[in-house]
């Protein structure tokens, strides 16, 4: 195998690796989602995009104000995005 045909595999196989990495990033770590309406107006405006992380978040760790992206059990299809306004007290 010549070494122009080596160095054109190793590029490949970098870039394989390297979407499979993005991609397995995308599904466990990180999310990326369109705003499609005005519920969050003048916080957050329809149509913009939005990157965030997924991790569980203890019920102590939350704050007033805090914006939580999540979609629920029963409907998969749907991604809700809310804010925080109010905490039980105590």
């Amino acid at each position: 195998m010549d070494p122009f045909t080596k160095k054109i595999l190793k590029a490949i196989g970098i870039y394989i690796i390297f979407a499979v990495i993005f991609v397995a990033l995308f599904q466990i770590v990180f999310m990326l989602d369109l705003i499609p309406s005005s519920s969050m107006e003048n916080t957050i405006m329809t149509g913009d995009v939005v990157f965030f992380t997924k991790y569980d978040v203890k019920q102590e760790d939350i704050e007033r104000f805090d914006i939580f992206v999540f979609v629920p059990p029963d409907n998969p299809d749907i991604t809700y995005i809310k804010m925080v306004i109010s905490l039980p007290r105590g």
